[in-house]
């Protein structure tokens, strides 16, 4: 499915902004920790209550994608996308 066929199946088809994270690093070292980019959504979601956000990320990236979509506050319109996009879709995605 295209981009944008998987933003309106889940919901952010129509909210703007649309604003994407990716919570990889090649090394650790350059990798912020799960709860920082929990408090960044649900700030962010606070301040522009109309955003959807999306989590992109490889396949190494999939359990941390994953624990941040699950932490965040219930209103946080969220999309986890990691694991499920290639190198082409994520471009696409965020141009």
């Amino acid at each position: 499915a295209s981009i944008v066929t998987r933003l309106h199946e889940a919901g952010l088809g129509e909210f703007s902004p649309l604003i994407a994270v990716n919570p990889g690093g090649t090394r650790e070292i350059n990798r912020w920790p799960p709860p920082k980019f929990v408090a960044l959504l649900d700030t962010l979601a606070q301040r522009y209550p109309n955003a959807g956000f999306i989590i992109t990320g490889g396949p190494e990236d999939g359990e941390r994608a994953a624990h941040i979509e699950q932490s965040v506050a219930k209103n946080v319109r969220v999309l986890n996308l990691a694991r499920k996009l290639s190198m082409k879709e994520t471009g696409a995605l965020l141009s």
